[in-house]
Formats: C-alpha cells, sequence, structure tokens
C-alpha cells in the first residue's frame, strides 16, 4: 500500500462497465487482512529451503507473522482507490498458508456471532466487478 502497510486479500477490479472501453475505477478486497513482520535481523537474512517450494524459493518459518483484519470495523467487501495501491503480486505460499489459516479461524468465530447484516442494497448497475 502507499502507506507501506503490506495487505494480503482476495483482490478484484471495480471497472466502469464490461469490454474495451471499461476502465479500472478501483480495486475490492475480500478478507483482507494487515501482516506485520516480527522476527531478528539475523532469521530474517537466513535463507533455509522447504522441499515442498521450488528451490529458489526461501523459507519462512522463522518469520513470525501477524495478521489484523486490515478493516476491523466492516464487514465483507471494502473498495480501494487506485493511488493507494503500490504493487499487486502473488504471496509466498507461506504467507498464503497463514493467510488461510486466519481467515478460517476469524470465520469460524464470526459463525457464532448474532451479528446480521443487510445485504439487500444492489451495487449501482453500471460498475462491474470482477
Amino acid at each position: 500500500m502507499a502507506n507501506g502497510e503490506d495487505v494480503i486479500a482476495d483482490i478484484k477490479e471495480v471497472r466502469s462497465g464490461e469490454g474495451d472501453d471499461a476502465r479500472i475505477l478501483a480495486y475490492e478486497f475480500v478478507e483482507a487482512y494487515s501482516i506485520t513482520l516480527e522476527t531478528d535481523e539475523q532469521d530474517f537474512l537466513v535463507e533455509s529451503l522447504d522441499e515442498e517450494l521450488p528451490p529458489e524459493t526461501p523459507q519462512l518459518n522463522n518469520i513470525r507473522m501477524r495478521f489484523f483484519p486490515y478493516f476491523p470495523l466492516t464487514v465483507g467487501s471494502n473498495f480501494i482507490t487506485l493511488n493507494a495501491v503500490v504493487s499487486i503480486a502473488d504471496p509466498h505460499l507461506e504467507v498464503l498458508k497463514r493467510y488461510n489459516q486466519a481467515r478460517y479461524q476469524t470465520t469460524s468465530e464470526a459463525r457464532t456471532d448474532a451479528t446480521q447484516v443487510d445485504y439487500s442494497e444492489a451495487p449501482p448497475s453500471d460498475l462491474f466487478i470482477g
């Protein structure tokens, strides 16, 4: 992100219509988490390899990752302006594994919550999300 945060999410483009004339208006972040890394500098620089990963992929098992909801006061999707995003890339396999664990834990906790959200309001008809 432009503010220096590392965020992992399912990201979709919000476009003004479909086809060649469509332009990207924003990004939709679904199940977004901010990630902070906690490690000693020495641990971070050591590259040991995991047998399941390609040989050029460094192992991240020694790095402690903390996942915090990126939008802690909202439920569902959130929209981000284009200028707030610096880059989008596929996450390291270890980061993806831990992200899925964090999502599952949060989803399991949410199922026991009695909070109800009304999703009946339809988005504008001229927006394409996907």
